[in-house]
């Protein structure tokens, strides 16, 4: 029981892979384990119960393999979602798709090779064999042309550099070229015709489980039925992503954000291709809204500058909805002070902003505090613990260091023991971290927290936004940073005891427009505007 990231270090999928399996892998009732399996046991105990404790995501794939599968029907239940604005997030995920030219062209070798092992096993005829490895070939040939497509249309494009030298390139509100749309067309076909062959195999692998075979036999059919599961779960995958790239979206409704990038590797390029909903509305619409009894949502961040506009957006939220904000008990003015001090430098000169937040940092905090420190850039973060002198550097743990229960886990002994101990994180550590009392008395933001301007799924979504005659900065941006910046300022008061100080290192919440109406929605702390000078670090 618990999750992967619950182990005292990382699990790597080497090791992950053999103690795991998904529904096309799983055997159900005929496996040797079934009676054990923890799966199989908490399943049936929902039909004693009248309330189930779940995940986004266990809703979610429920939902997407049509409701009813795993949890009780969308019909019968009342759904409560809390932390309810990940859920669009979620629900783009669980509808998304991906594939990797390079890797994929090397596991349809692999294909051919387990089809051998079929053969060998006497599970399948050598003419079955056959078959199947025509539909594998084509495949191939039709890869070797899309691969080639992919790289011409990379030639000449302007590419983002992306973290860890991957080159990235956004199709314009998700259109593909036609040409391309074409190949993905053929691709889409070849994979159809490989995943009916492999689900005709599996079908026959499950009569042999099922059947009164021998034990050996028993157990080379469930083994070969789990593999065969993950390989049919791949071709379902690619066969998503070639979907969706020969697919045109509606006019009138929000397209798909269609991107591919390119990583330099030994064995030549890596193209990545990736197909994403820009919104969840139609996907929760038809899945969840329409088909449940009723839902809850409920979250200290659902609405965004005083207003639920963009949670209507992003969920497709049904007329009929009521919504309903409640103040909180904190007595914020009395607890934490928000504290923009001066600094006559804006975050757009990355240079002189990191310096200033460097030499910042032990002017604001001394070598016993206990302190978040929260960055939109993973780049900007690394650095600053490059330049930090090392009484300092050595008080930092970083997310990219640990996982994060274990980095949470020693910064709270450091804590304990009296020393100094300040978390580095990015976005993922502004939600979600609970540091009462003295675990946390000092939340520092390196930035607003805008979105990244090359996130592929954003800039479809404001291209579309801006098609449809509204200004996306004003429109997604500004709120989308606005409830950020609550939830990052959120951890530093985690009970009515709590007290502390937020500092952000960012002038533009005082200068522009959108900055003050984004001052104007955080919670009522303490607001210290300018009365700190930090002008002089840089």
């Amino acid at each position: 029981k618990g999750d992967r990231d619950d182990w005292h270090e990382p699990i790597s999928d080497l090791r992950w892979q053999p103690l795991t399996v998904d529904r096309r892998q799983c055997s159900g009732s005929s496996c040797n384990y079934f009676r054990n399996c923890c799966f199989y046991k908490a399943r049936e105990s929902l039909d004693k119960v009248d309330c189930i404790v779940s995940n986004h995501d266990l809703v979610l794939t429920d939902l997407a393999l049509g409701g009813g599968s795993i949890l009780p029907e969308p019909g019968k239940c009342i759904y409560i979602f809390d932390e309810a604005h990940h859920l669009p997030i979620k629900s783009n995920n669980h509808f998304s798709a991906f594939t990797n030219m390079r890797r994929s062209f090397n596991w349809l070798e692999g294909c051919e090779k387990f089809l051998i092992q079929l053969v060998k096993h006497e599970f399948i005829e050598d003419l079955q064999q056959d078959g199947i490895n025509n539909k594998i070939q084509n495949l191939r040939e039709q890869s070797n042309e899309a691969w080639y497509l992919f790289e011409q249309a990379l030639k000449g494009q302007k590419l983002v550099e992306k973290y860890e030298n991957r080159l990235q390139y956004t199709f314009a509100l998700g259109v593909v070229p036609k040409e391309i749309r074409q190949a993905a067309s053929n691709l889409a076909t070849e994979f159809s015709r490989l995943a009916s062959g492999f689900n005709e195999i599996s079908e026959d692998l499950r009569q042999i489980i099922d059947g009164n075979s021998s034990l050996e036999r028993l157990r080379l059919a469930q083994e070969c039925f789990s593999i065969l599961g993950a390989h049919i779960d791949r071709v379902e995958a690619n066969l998503a992503l070639w979907l969706s790239y020969a697919h045109q979206d509606i006019e009138d409704k929000a397209p798909k954000a269609r991107w591919l990038s390119a990583t330099e590797a030994e064995n030549g390029q890596e193209i990545s291709l990736y197909s994403s909903p820009v919104l969840a509305a139609e996907n929760l619409k038809e899945h969840l809204w329409d088909t449940c009894a009723g839902a809850v949502l409920t979250s200290a961040t659902l609405s965004a500058l005083g207003q639920f506009t963009m949670l209507k957006l992003k969920t497709g939220l049904p007329i009929q909805t009521k919504y309903l904000r409640i103040p909180s008990p904190f007595n914020f003015s009395g607890l934490a002070s928000f504290v923009v001090p001066r600094m006559n430098c804006d975050p757009a000169d990355l240079q002189k902003h990191t310096a200033l937040i460097v030499n910042a940092i032990p002017k604001l905090l001394t070598t016993r505090s206990a302190a978040l420190m929260l960055f939109s850039s993973r780049r900007q973060m690394l650095e600053v613990i490059e330049n930090l002198p090392n009484v300092w550097s050595d008080l930092i743990l970083c997310q990219d260091d640990y996982q994060k229960v274990q980095l949470l886990k020693y910064h709270r002994k450091r804590v304990d023991e009296g020393k100094g101990s300040i978390i580095f994180g990015l976005a993922s550590f502004s939600e979600g971290i609970d540091l009462p009392g003295k675990y946390c008395e000092h939340v520092l933001i390196a930035k607003i927290p805008f979105a990244p301007p090359n996130d592929p799924i954003e800039m479809t979504l404001a291209a579309w936004v801006e098609k449809q005659g509204e200004n996306p900065f004003m429109t997604l941006a500004v709120p989308d940073a606005a409830l950020k910046l609550v939830q990052a300022s959120g951890r530093l008061l985690r009970n009515e005891k709590d007290s502390g100080r937020i500092t952000l290192f960012d002038e533009r919440i005082v200068h522009r427009r959108y900055g003050k109406a984004i001052l104007e929605s955080m919670p009522p702390y303490r607001k210290e505007i300018f009365k700190e000078d930090l002008s002089e670090l840089r």
